[in-house]
């Protein structure tokens, strides 16, 4: 079970990043400029040194970038600016929903285009 604190992987399988809407529901000025990813020279939040936070809009996380050349983050609980509580992670209900659905393998298995954007949770 994912939670605040966790170092997780951009997607348990091979997915591109790609950009996704921000939720209108960011609390705070500061913490939408950190979550905006404009970057000329680079493809991907985790790419670019000028880039310290990430949205994931399929798990509904926001993640502090590592820098280990791989697109990893530690999961916040709670904003850095202004301290209001963050979305719960639902990386769990996407696993759950997706083996639901006969996927129980997403290594090994092309999963549905649906399951790649925030549009799962619908």
């Amino acid at each position: 079970m994912s939670s605040s604190g966790d170092i997780v992987l951009w997607m348990p399988f091979a997915a591109p990043w790609r950009p996704h809407p921000k939720p209108e529901s960011l609390c705070c000025d500061a913490m939408r400029a950190a979550l905006d990813f404009g970057c000329a020279q680079c493809e991907t939040p985790f790419e670019c040194d000028e880039s310290h936070l990430v949205y994931n809009a399929v798990f509904d996380e926001i993640g502090v970038i590592g820098r280990a050349e791989t697109a990893q983050y530690l999961l916040i609980s709670h904003c850095p600016w202004c301290g209001a509580r963050q979305p719960r992670s639902r990386r769990d209900d996407w696993f759950d929903r997706l083996e639901a659905s006969g996927f129980d393998d997403p290594n090994h298995q092309e999963i549905p285009p649906d399951f790649l954007g925030p549009g799962w949770r619908r």
